[in-house]
């Protein structure tokens, strides 16, 4: 899609974190930004929030997102296909998984429409009634599905 000359790739894999060269700003932004099949590029400020992404400050100025099941790469960076791999986006129907909570505290048969992974550290925690270290999982998430 884009000469791997006018990019600094940072990395790649399922997803692809990309600085365009100085001076080659517009034509990898051209190249690269928005849908196409299999890939969605963004640049930092337009990640989609649900990716908890844009304000890290070690995110790359454009990153780029394949499907499940496709790798980014180039020749002189080839990607082997793993049995796995970080970085496909969470909401597609095959990144989804199944979470079951049962014992004290945890209310039978209710059930959470979704849950992020990251919530499962403040849940756990209320359940075990200590305070859980800050972090991006929000405890009010569970509430549903526990006792108070």
């Amino acid at each position: 899609i884009i000469a791997p000359e006018a990019v600094q790739i940072v990395y790649s894999g399922a997803v692809a974190f990309l600085n365009p060269v100085a001076g080659r700003e517009a034509e990898v932004e051209q190249a690269l930004l928005g849908s196409r099949p299999h890939l969605d590029c963004w640049r930092k400020s337009e990640i989609p929030a649900r990716l908890a992404l844009g304000s890290n400050p070690r995110v790359s100025a454009i990153v780029c997102a394949s499907e499940p099941g496709w790798l980014l790469a180039t020749k002189a960076r080839p990607v082997t296909k793993p049995g796995g791999a970080h970085g496909y986006d969470n909401a597609a129907p095959e990144m989804q998984a199944i979470f079951i909570a049962h014992g004290p505290g945890v209310i039978a048969g209710r059930r959470l429409q979704n849950l992020d992974s990251v919530d499962v550290q403040p849940f756990l925690a209320r359940l075990l009634g200590v305070t859980a270290p800050r972090g991006d999982g929000d405890p009010n998430d569970t509430l549903p599905v526990t006792q108070h």
